[in-house]
């Protein structure tokens, strides 16, 4: 009973953070709910295309209202204060055709799983999401990284 407890109080602690990470990078996460579920699915699609390329630790991913500031994707770099891998994705990013979701959830999972920083000479870790982005290109230069 007491392991099931605890259990119980982690998971809510370790919910709490995320909100507050969120909350604090003024991307507030969605409620959860069909819609939200929805969406979020969309994004662990990427996140399985990428575990069949490179092997890396589970990562949280929640879905957030549109940033103000126009960010596409937010990741808590490993090691940093949340403790673990997290990214943040906004709903207009969600909304983007396969090639741009994939390239932004590729990027993030590099800065969440590899501690990897934007580099104006790689296309995928590049700040701004790159133009002439494609599956091919995304997949070769992620794989780089491990």
């Amino acid at each position: 009973m007491n392991k099931q407890l605890n259990t119980e109080t982690m998971k809510t602690t370790k919910r709490n953070k995320m909100k507050e990470w969120a909350e604090f990078h003024k991307m507030p996460a969605l409620n959860m709910n069909d819609v939200t579920y929805k969406l979020r699915r969309r994004v662990m699609a990427f996140i399985y295309e990428a575990k069949k390329l490179a092997d890396f630790d589970r990562v949280d991913i929640r879905i957030t209202e549109n940033s103000k500031d126009g960010c596409l994707g937010l990741a808590a770099m490993a090691g940093g204060k949340s403790k673990g891998h997290a990214i943040l994705i906004p709903i207009e990013s969600v909304n983007m055709n396969d090639d741009k979701l994939r390239h932004i959830v590729f990027h993030e999972l590099l800065h969440a799983t590899r501690n990897i920083n934007h580099d104006d000479n790689c296309p995928l870790m590049q700040p701004a999401l790159n133009s002439k982005t494609n599956r091919e290109l995304v997949h070769n230069t992620f794989v780089k990284y491990f």
